[in-house]
């Protein structure tokens, strides 16, 4: 696994590609994800080490239960994208 590997960069580059449609339809969703990620991107980082990542079992209880909030509370801001993707049919 490279170092300059990111647990989000997908979810990051699929966001930039769904962008300007969830903008228009939910202008608010964006800026509460990217935040998401950016935590949730900080929580991870803590546990790797170099290119080699501390496994699950292996870390403190409180860092293994931030890291399971902030990912819980990234896929309930997500939850709704697939709702505003939905083809809208005009009146």
């Amino acid at each position: 696994m490279c170092a300059s590997w990111r647990p989000s960069a997908g979810t990051r580059e699929l966001l930039t590609v769904l962008r300007p449609l969830l903008t228009t339809r939910a202008p608010e969703l964006l800026p509460t994800v990217d935040a998401d990620i950016a935590r949730l991107q900080t929580l991870l980082d803590v546990a790797r080490h170099g290119t080699a990542w501390t496994p699950v079992d292996h870390l403190d209880a409180t860092t293994r239960a931030r890291i399971n909030g902030a990912t819980g509370h990234l896929l309930e801001d997500l939850s709704p994208v697939p709702a505003l993707l939905e083809i809208r049919k005009a009146a």
